[in-house]
């Protein structure tokens, strides 16, 4: 037999090339950096509140000189005892230098028309002695005592002139003294008794 001819081998068919597009790179996104976020600024209508407020309470406070009475706010401080004006009283000073010559002189004169002692007594002329007197508010006298000096103790003449001092206070009660000046004698007073006269000590 014949050999068979060779068949036909079937032409390759060569795949279109496709051609590869680069890839694109992403631009890198950067992290968005958060802001601070910002404190919500206060409203002005708090504002004008609290500076409405503050006006009110300033008025509420009374000031000195005006006769507006202070309002509900500040009752409790006007409830609380407020120290009154200081009355004229004896805290240790010579009473003299708050009196008048006569009102000075009117005392005076009423103790020594009652004051009788031993004008010849020995070494008299160079003593004196100080009483110490309480009077009540009519001008009366409480007590009348005398603040004997310890260097003449036994010396007699001293003790009748003390003696005689505490008499004449007495006898001249109630004393003349200024009702309105009263508090200036409240807490006592002393008159020194000497043969050249009495005075306030």
């Amino acid at each position: 037999p014949k050999p068979e001819p060779p068949k036909p081998v079937p032409p390759k068919v060569v795949p279109p090339k496709v051609e590869k597009k680069p890839v694109e790179k992403k631009a890198e996104t950067k992290p968005v950096e958060k802001k601070a976020e910002k404190k919500p600024e206060k409203k002005k209508d708090d504002f004008d509140s609290l500076l409405s407020a503050v006006n009110q309470l300033e008025k509420k406070v009374e000031k000195p000189g005006k006769g507006k009475q202070a309002d509900a706010a500040s009752a409790e401080e006007e409830a609380t005892p407020q120290p009154q004006a200081a009355r004229p009283t004896n805290q240790g000073g010579r009473i003299s230098n708050t009196l008048t010559m006569s009102e000075i002189d009117s005392i005076r004169y009423h103790v020594e028309q009652r004051w009788n002692y031993n004008q010849g007594g020995r070494g008299v002329e160079g003593m004196s002695v100080d009483v110490q007197v309480t009077i009540n508010p009519d001008g009366s006298v409480a007590r009348a005592k005398a603040l004997r000096d310890p260097a003449f103790a036994g010396d007699a003449v001293y003790k009748a002139l003390a003696d005689s001092a505490e008499r004449a206070v007495m006898r001249a009660s109630p004393l003349p003294v200024p009702r309105d000046k009263f508090d200036m004698f409240a807490d006592g007073f002393t008159l020194r008794f000497a043969p050249t006269g009495i005075n306030f000590n």
